[in-house]
């Protein structure tokens, strides 16, 4: 398992990178009006919170690697603390719009 002492220090940086042109950048499909890119986003962000969501006591974590259905990559879902599970649940979003036809451009 990462050192949590570089995990947090890669979240930081992740997201101070992000954090520069987050607010400058939009998801966006030909056709797609306001109202469905936030209920795709919002659907894509409630599998990932599901997908990571903390193990209670005694449940196996999920340490390998899940296939969403339908999805065409994969991706790890951490068992270990809430950076880690932090960044599982943003690439999780990341990896379902983009599976939903989305692009991550500049706003216009």
């Amino acid at each position: 398992m990462m050192n949590p002492a570089f995990t947090a220090l890669v979240a930081v940086a992740l997201l101070s990178a992000l954090g520069g042109c987050a607010g400058d950048m939009r998801w966006s499909k030909p056709g797609a009006d306001a109202a469905s890119v936030s209920r795709d986003m919002d659907d894509c962000r409630g599998n990932a919170l599901r997908h990571a969501a903390p193990q209670g006591p005694g449940v196996p974590t999920q340490d390998g690697p899940v296939l969403d259905r339908g999805a065409t990559t994969m991706s790890t879902r951490p068992g270990g603390n809430s950076n880690e599970r932090f960044i599982a649940e943003h690439e999780d979003v990341r990896l379902c719009m983009l599976r939903r036809g989305y692009q991550l451009a500049p706003a216009s």
